[in-house]
Parts: structure tokens; C-alpha cells; sequence
């Protein structure tokens, strides 16, 4: 994880850093394919950069599905891959 290395550096990487079991996290769940375009353009991607690119390019909010803050869900949209 990239977080815990600054979590160490700041004293803190006993609570947050990483998803250890009784770590604070705050995180979002994505849905790759949100839209028809996007599902039609990570059909064509080789590998993760190029979804990672993808996702960079066109994604938005349409792409969240989930939000949990300090592990608790605070949204979720009703269905993955709404069309």
C-alpha cells in the first residue's frame, strides 16, 4: 500500500496505513464499466494500465459504487453496471 509509508513516517501506521484488521480506511469501490462506452472500451484493453488509462480518460461518477469512511459503507449505488 502506498498509504503506509506516510502513516510510519507520521506515528500513526498502528491505525491507519493499510487494510489490516482494526485499521481506519476510507476507500471507494469502482465499477470499470459504468457506461457503454466504457464497457466497449475496456473490451479492447490488454492489460491494467490500459484499463487504468481508460478509467482516467472517461470515467466520472457514474464509476463509483460504493464509498465506505473508516470501513463503514456510507453509499452504494443500487445496481453495478447501470444502463
Amino acid at each position: 500500500m502506498t498509504t503506509i509509508g506516510g502513516a510510519t513516517s507520521l506515528s500513526i501506521d498502528d491505525k491507519v496505513g493499510n487494510f489490516m484488521p482494526g485499521k481506519e480506511v476510507d476507500f471507494v469501490v469502482l465499477d470499470w464499466a459504468a457506461t457503454d462506452l466504457q464497457q466497449l472500451r475496456f473490451s479492447y484493453s490488454s492489460g491494467i494500465e490500459d484499463k487504468l488509462f481508460a478509467l482516467i480518460m472517461l470515467g466520472d461518477d457514474r464509476n463509483i459504487f460504493e464509498t465506505l469512511v473508516v470501513g463503514k459503507s456510507v453509499y452504494q449505488r443500487d445496481t453495478l453496471n447501470p444502463r
